[in-house]
């Protein structure tokens, strides 16, 4: 193949994969547009770091102001166990005045593991004071291996923020696997709060996101629907990820034509057209449409522990969160 003719044959795939990369996105977007209280890890690269590891650490606030939506955090907890890839370690901690910690190792999704940590989420109950530092000092200090921690907290902290951000920076420093910590602003209108999520997500390389306390009620229906669906928004977002590794090879591949190398095309090998991303269950657009105007609230968790499912008080608005972490590149 000449070079006119290479090019053109890189240029039209190049145009082919930019326009699946967009489909993919959107699809993405789509599957989990009612986005969990827990945002769900969609691909490994988004908390693996250099040993392979992956271990998630919940870390999670039960101080007394978090009483009235604690059963709605339980359960979205327990169904974030369920959500987690396979490969995956866990943890919790709920921290108030004092630091609670699930297990000094990490654990397996073993149906024991997972049966043991319901009973524990159940047990919680809601403590004064709002010791986000030293949750935070618990995870980099006693827990080995931590490649993504989740933080969730309502409210302002016993320490100021400016002690708790420094603090957290120079542990994530000086941390061998420097975690990013994906945090969730819960129900909070304290604006001295929200700032401080957003920073300690901006010095750890994490996301921060709002979750309105009137946006309890539409995830259960949305999940009761069918609009939450994680599993196919993680093979999708596998094959983004493929998607975007083959144009990483392509512009490297210009930059290799560019200074004379061999441009690696392959004679009469016309770019592959992807196939069209095949829409969700047309039932579910149905279902989840009946569900928000008859306003049913039934929960689409999974337990392990079969434990009591708690309802949440009724309230109706929509939610006012961010999917920060599935932005274009």
């Amino acid at each position: 193949m000449d070079s006119h003719h290479c090019i053109q044959h890189v240029d039209m795939e190049k145009e082919a994969i930019s326009n699946q990369i967009a489909e993919l996105q959107t699809a993405i977007q789509a599957s989990t547009k009612w986005d969990p209280l827990f945002s769900p890890i969609l691909s490994a690269k988004e908390s693996e770091h250099s040993t392979g590891q992956h271990y998630v650490v919940f870390v999670v606030d039960i101080s007394g102001s978090m009483f009235t939506h604690l059963d709605f955090v339980k359960r979205e907890l327990k169904t974030s166990l369920d959500e987690l890839p396979p490969q995956y370690y866990f943890n919790i901690i709920a921290f108030s005045k004092d630091v609670h910690l699930l297990s000094e190792t990490p654990q397996q999704q073993t149906a024991l593991d997972k049966e043991q940590a319901c009973l524990w989420i159940d047990a919680l109950v809601v403590e004064t004071s709002t010791n986000t530092l030293g949750a935070l000092q618990m995870v980099y200090n006693n827990l080995q291996n931590v490649s993504l921690i989740h933080l969730l907290t309502d409210g302002f902290p016993d320490d100021p923020p400016r002690v708790v951000l420094d603090a957290v920076q120079h542990l994530h420093e000086q941390h061998v696997h420097r975690p990013p910590i994906w945090a969730t602003a819960f129900a909070c209108q304290d604006p001295r709060a929200l700032q401080l999520m957003q920073d300690i997500a901006r010095v750890t390389g994490g996301v921060a996101k709002t979750f309105a306390a009137d946006a309890t009620d539409q995830l259960r229906d949305a999940r009761e629907a069918g609009l939450v669906d994680v599993a196919r928004a993680r093979a999708l977002t596998h094959e983004l990820d493929a998607a975007r590794a083959r144009m990483a090879e392509l512009l490297a591949t210009d930059e290799g034509a560019d200074d004379g190398a061999d441009d690696g095309c392959t004679p009469d090998t016309p770019p592959v057209p992807h196939a069209p991303i095949a829409d969700a269950e047309p039932h579910r657009t149905a279902r989840a449409t009946e569900a928000l105007a008859s306003g049913d609230d039934g929960v689409g968790c999974a337990d392990a522990a079969a434990a009591t499912r708690d309802e949440t008080t009724d309230v109706a608005s929509p939610p006012a969160y961010a999917r920060a972490h599935l932005d274009a590149p």
